[in-house]
C-alpha cells in the first residue's frame, strides 16, 4: 500500500473532511435544533483552510518533480524503449 500522508491527495482529503463537519455543525447551529461550539465550527474551518494550502504546496511539489522526471526522459524511454 502507498503511504499518501503527505501527498496533495491526502491533504484534499483532510481538507474535504473538516469542511464538511464544519458545514454539517453549522447546519444543526442554524437549524435550531441542537446546540453547536461555534468556536468548534470556527477552528475547522481553520483547519479546512490550512489542509487546502498544505494541497496546494504538495501539489505544486508533485508538479515539480513530474516535471523533473519528464524533462529526464530520453526519446527511447518515451517511445517505449526498443526490445
Amino acid at each position: 500500500m502507498v503511504d499518501t500522508g503527505d501527498s496533495a491527495a491526502a491533504h484534499a482529503t483532510r481538507a474535504h473532511r473538516a469542511g464538511q463537519d464544519a458545514r454539517l455543525l453549522h447546519v444543526r447551529h442554524l437549524s435550531g435544533t441542537h446546540l453547536v461550539d461555534l468556536d468548534e465550527v470556527d477552528a475547522l474551518a481553520s483547519d479546512a483552510e490550512q489542509y487546502w494550502r498544505s494541497f496546494r504546496s504538495a501539489l505544486a511539489a508533485e508538479v515539480a518533480a513530474a516535471e523533473r522526471i519528464a524533462a529526464a526522459q530520453t526519446p527511447d524511454d518515451l517511445a517505449g524503449g526498443t526490445q
